[in-house]
Formats: structure tokens, sequence, C-alpha cells
């Protein structure tokens, strides 16, 4: 018999030693992987609105994105008003236009009437995206205040649309997909 295909060789003690040696080396390898790939344990990384187009992970990147934990739905602040926030704070003036006005014209709605017949539209979400600011459930590196108020009046109030950079349009779906995607408003 051939010693070059005998069993002895090819399946002797000597073999074993380079399988384990292999298999030793992609055991170690195997951690580094899911350190890399893991999200934080009690909330999501959540990214501004250009960033979520492309969710640069690279080196430059680091520390440029926020946290958002617990965050709530709209139709989890419907049902509980969060007491830190007064129950009579106006939808206007703060998102501006004069949807969601009284009959009158003058007076606003409160954020939660709004919010109580408007938790699936875009009213509801940026209410929800407020509210979760407010309460420190997402981080100002994610979003601030002042990007709701934009979203809102871009979307809602001028033009139809936001763009987060140049060239890109979103519409009143789009921004409710990126507060839902990005954990700055809860899942539903």
């Amino acid at each position: 018999m051939n010693e070059q295909n005998s069993p002895e060789t090819t399946q002797g003690p000597h073999a074993n030693v380079g399988r384990r040696r292999f298999l030793g080396k992609g055991a170690m390898v195997a951690p580094a992987v899911l350190t890399l790939a893991s999200q934080p344990a009690l909330g999501v990384t959540c990214f501004t609105p250009s960033r979520s187009l492309s969710k640069n992970t690279s080196a430059s990147q680091v520390g440029k994105d926020g946290q958002c934990a617990n965050t709530k739905s709209p139709a989890d602040y419907s049902s509980a008003w969060p007491s830190a926030v007064p129950t009579n704070t106006k939808f206007h003036p703060f998102f501006s236009g004069s949807l969601h006005m009284k009959t009158d014209g003058v007076t606003s709605k409160t954020m939660k009437a709004v919010l109580s017949t408007n938790q699936s539209t875009l009213a509801g979400y940026v209410i929800a995206a407020y509210l979760n600011i407010t309460l420190g459930l997402v981080d100002s590196k994610a979003l601030k205040l002042t990007d709701i108020q934009t979203m809102w009046t871009k979307t809602s109030v001028s033009g139809g649309f936001f763009e987060p950079t140049a060239g890109v349009k979103w519409f009143a779906a789009d921004v409710i997909n990126y507060l839902k995607t990005n954990g700055i408003v809860g899942p539903v």
C-alpha cells in the first residue's frame, strides 16, 4: 500500500494536531467578531437623520452616535401621558403651522389632544419623539428638539418633504420610518 494514501498517514495522530490547531484559532476569532457586532444591552444605537442613511461605522464616526433607551410609542403616550410634561403643553407654536389648531383658528390644541386622535400620523410620531427627547430617553447626539421641529415644518407645513442630506427627500412616511427604525420612537 502506498504510504501517502495509507489510513495511518491521513488519519493518524499528527493529522488531529493540525485540525485542533485550526479549530483553536477559529475559536479565538469568533468572540472578537461577536463583540464588534453586538448592540448595547439596555438600548439601541440611534443615528442622526443624515447618518441613518449610511450608518457609517468607520473610525471617524466613533462617538458620533447616540443611545436611545426605553423609548415609547405614540400609543404608549396616548394611554399614559408622562407626569414630567404638563398635559396642557400646546402643539402650536412648538410645532408651527395651522394644522391641529382649534376651530377658532387661534387657540392651539394640546399635544395630548393631538396625540389622542393622531397616533399613527406624523403628528403622533413627532409628539412621541418630542416626549422621548424631553424625558432624556434619546441622546442629543442623535436628535435634538429643533431637529424634530424642522422635520415637522418641512414635511407638513412647507414643501412636503424633509432633506436629511442634499438631494434626499423624506416625506411623512419616511420620517416616521426613521423615527421607528432608529429607536427615537419606541415600537408600537
